[in-house]
């Protein structure tokens, strides 16, 4: 499977590490793929279906999608389809704010702006608005203004954020959705490749009833649930 890298959208920009591009249905890449940077995907007009991580979603504007770096990804879109699509990387957004300051503010972000779709009419004008600035700053970018693109970027990712679905909303002070952030990190870097719930709660120093009545409480799924398809994910990305 392919990985689509930043440097070719960006090979005739000055800057290297963002870009706003128009996309319409005979110029999108229809194969799955997945990326090394983020996306920002705004349908202006038209219908698209998307395919993100295994799961479609069929969405007509207005709908805004957040693609994350590995993501695997794939846009079919109706012949009148038209999308402005915002490309950065890591250095554009501090990734930091997702995975530390913000995670707390939903235990599953990352799955929540991947697909927006509830977007009210005043909040989507100022969500055109911005990307309109981004462009029109691109055009001429000196350092102030790739600054202010950056801040740009960063403001859309957060009314994104606000926009999303809100509940699993908890404070820093919650230590249970602490341990499950905790769980799902053991995940994510790999600690245990393997499907036995007792490692991961050893780990985390809480019995096994303690980690799933917290899994339950925030997913509905057992942690075992969630063990299972974390490694299945892992397992089609290294095999696509």
């Amino acid at each position: 499977m392919k990985t689509q890298i930043l440097e070719s959208y960006t090979k005739d920009s000055a800057c290297k590490i963002f870009s706003v591009q128009k996309i319409r249905s005979e110029t999108v890449v229809t194969d799955i793929h997945r990326h090394s940077f983020y996306q920002i995907i705004i349908l202006k007009k038209g219908m698209i279906k998307h395919f993100i991580d295994y799961e479609m979603k069929t969405a007509v504007n207005p709908f805004i999608a957040v693609v994350f770096p590995n993501q695997i990804h794939r846009i079919i879109m109706s012949p009148d389809a038209e999308l402005d699509v915002v490309m950065f990387d890591s250095s554009v957004f501090c990734s930091a704010l997702l995975a530390n300051e913000l995670r707390d503010y939903n235990v599953d972000l990352q799955n929540r702006i991947n697909h927006v779709d509830n977007v009210s009419a005043d909040e989507w004008n100022v969500i055109l608005s911005l990307v309109e600035h981004i462009r029109l700053l691109s055009s001429q970018l000196t350092m102030i203004k790739k600054l202010e693109v950056k801040f740009l970027i960063k403001t859309i990712l957060l009314k994104i954020i606000e926009m999303a679905p809100k509940n699993g909303f908890t404070t820093s002070m919650d230590t249970d959705v602490q341990l499950y952030l905790n769980f799902r990190e053991l995940l994510s870097k790999g600690v245990y490749l393997q499907k036995k719930v007792r490692n991961y709660a050893e780990e985390l120093g809480v019995t096994t009833k303690k980690l799933t009545a917290i899994c339950n409480k925030y997913t509905g799924r057992t942690p075992l649930d969630i063990i299972h398809e974390h490694l299945l994910r892992e397992l089609k990305r290294a095999v696509l």
